[in-house]
């Protein structure tokens, strides 16, 4: 299961690529992490959340694989992959997350 720094980690790099691009028409503006949520921001409020529980992964420009469980494909022409392995990590549009949860852990001093 990928851990907090891990998660941060991908935050980061998924960030670098795909912040500017658009998905099914909607601009994205920023990519965070709340608690091991992932979340793409879209110019329009909504949101796009992965969990990636044990064996999640995202991958940029790659092929699919026997494990890809949904391809996103930007207006560009470049995709995001979603692979599992095991089926337990989970993708969700929503129209605005609510972030209601406790205090983030990095930022508690």
């Amino acid at each position: 299961m990928p851990e907090l720094p891990e998660v941060d980690t991908i935050k980061t790099q998924l960030k670098q690529k795909i912040v500017g691009k658009k998905l099914n028409n909607k601009k994205i503006i920023d990519v965070r992490r709340r608690a091991k949520l992932l979340i793409i921001d879209f110019e329009d409020k909504s949101n796009l959340i992965f969990h990636l529980k044990l064996t999640g992964q995202l991958l940029f420009n790659q092929e699919p694989s026997k494990y890809t469980r949904q391809v996103f494909n930007f207006d560009d022409r470049s995709k995001l992959i979603f692979n599992d392995a095991r089926k337990f990590g989970w993708f969700k549009f929503v129209k605005k997350f609510k972030d209601d949860f406790g205090p983030e852990a990095l930022a508690i001093s």
